[in-house]
């Protein structure tokens, strides 16, 4: 019980370290203490191996799929670990994400939450099917109506230049839509919203 509420502790400061990492300013501190953490994790996997067996017994570590959840988030972390922030590993940093996962299995009823949510979803198929049918038929309807639309911009008659600063779109039917100010005049532009994402 001790072991398992430290082990919980662990994963909980883990979790708190986690948030406080930014990838664009690194800090060296808090890489330091992912190593000690990754290094703690791992002393506590291979003591569970060793106390429970590997795979070959009934009760082995390797036997329970929770256990083989936290195999793969350790082992994944030393990879991101040990690439030294170059090659196509460094995208196994973003797995130490998992790792508030391994609190699961600490907590019985929230392990057994999470079974019973996993152990629903067949039954959930044709909701998401039905879900997925609709997303999609709303998206179909506004790409059918806004096509274009979002690159109806003011044109500055005077700078001869469109009013991307404002933000706002215009029409060309004078009778609907919002009408551009005086000296200005709704034209298409080249570019749509969000740096040409949305057109």
């Amino acid at each position: 019980m001790v072991w398992e509420m430290g082990c919980l502790i662990l994963i909980i400061l883990n979790c708190v370290t986690l948030s406080m990492a930014n990838p664009i300013e690194p800090n060296n501190t808090l890489e330091i203490i992912e190593m000690v953490f990754s290094i703690a994790f791992t002393i506590e996997l291979l003591s569970k191996i060793i106390a429970m067996g590997y795979y070959t017994d009934t009760n082995a570590y390797m036997r329970d799929n929770w256990n083989v959840m936290d195999f793969l988030i350790v082992t994944l972390g030393w990879f991101a670990e040990l690439s030294g922030g170059g090659g196509g590993l460094t995208a196994l940093r973003a797995m130490r994400v998992l790792r508030p996962l391994r609190t699961i299995k600490g907590i019985p009823d929230l392990k057994r939450i999470i079974e019973s949510m996993i152990a629903s979803i067949p039954n959930l198929t044709t909701v998401f099917g039905l879900c997925a049918a609709v997303y999609l038929l709303f998206a179909i309807l506004g790409v059918q109506i806004f096509q274009g639309k979002m690159s109806q911009r003011c044109f500055d008659l005077d700078t001869e230049e469109f009013d991307f600063d404002s933000g706002r779109f215009c029409s060309f039917d004078v009778d609907y839509g919002r009408q551009c100010e005086d000296g200005f005049e709704c034209r298409q532009s080249d570019v749509g919203m969000n740096d040409d994402i949305t057109r």
